[in-house]
């Protein structure tokens, strides 16, 4: 099995969806980039694994989702964006070593919007829960556009599974058996990277609608920093230039740095703007 996969399945009786996916190289990636501490890894991780879960559980499939996650006083952010191509790019910034979503203690939102490119951006904003990521998430489905189910978040891996219910009036079929929901999720965690993993969803009487790999991207360009430039203003650009000998802007998400001179700065502002 790959290191990074989306499964997503449905009982037998068609009445439940169960989604699982699992991150590890991609999280990798993105902590090797923004040296996540381990607490805070373990949130990055619960973060990205929620919001491909979201994004899984959508009806429509040309949907891109992302989830941004804020310390009320502003000292932590994550931000994680899943495409409907399977690409996934994401960012953790945080002044305080080794915080945690415990450290939190609820004083923080949960933004999660969904654009599918027709229709329009929904977004919705939830405060966090005091007790868990899972659990601000689960919050979430129930006060959103989107099914209630049963959700597990991993403490230890970039794991998560959601069960939901194919009709959304049917919830209470799928939280009458979440003991038993939560049992073959811990089963699945132990077994995401062995190909057993097919026949416990076999034995649980599910049958497996689709299976892809996830993977990290990134979608930065100078054009889109230029933006960024223009947001400063020519003045401001040519002020930094004369000082620094360039104006340098950064991808968030990658941090491949985008340099601009004199000329880059004439070009873009087309020598009229100040």
């Amino acid at each position: 099995m790959e290191s990074c996969t989306i499964i997503k399945s449905i009982s037998k009786d068609r009445r439940i969806r169960l989604i699982i996916a699992e991150l590890s190289s991609i999280t990798d990636k993105i902590n090797s980039i923004h040296k996540v501490d381990d607490k805070n890894r373990t949130l990055l991780e619960q973060t990205a694994i929620g919001t491909v879960l979201l994004g899984c559980d959508l009806k429509n499939d040309g949907t891109n989702v992302s989830a941004v996650l804020r310390s009320d006083d502003g000292a932590m952010s994550a931000v994680v964006i899943y495409d409907f191509a399977g690409g996934i790019r994401g960012y953790f910034r945080t002044q305080l070593a080794e915080q945690g979503f415990e450290a939190l203690n609820g004083a923080g939102s949960l933004t999660v919007m969904c654009d599918d490119g027709r229709v329009g951006l929904y977004t919705s904003t939830i405060p966090l829960s005091s007790a868990s990521m899972q659990e601000s998430l689960e919050i979430y489905l129930k006060d959103s556009m989107q099914h209630e189910g049963v959700l597990r978040l991993s403490n230890n891996k970039a794991f998560g599974v959601l069960i939901s219910p194919v009709l959304n009036d049917e919830i209470s079929f799928v939280i009458d058996r979440k003991d038993e929901f939560e049992l073959l999720s811990g089963k699945l965690e132990v077994q995401i990277k062995k190909d057993d993993v097919y026949s416990l969803l076999e034995e649980h009487g599910f049958d497996i609608l689709d299976e892809s790999d996830p993977y990290w991207t990134c979608t930065c360009s100078k054009e889109a920093m230029e933006n960024v430039i223009k947001s400063v203003g020519k003045t401001e650009a040519l002020s930094i230039i004369e000082e620094m000998g360039k104006v340098e802007v950064s991808c968030p998400y990658c941090k491949k740095a985008y340099s601009f001179d004199n000329n880059d700065i004439d070009e873009l502002f087309d020598d009229k703007t100040i």
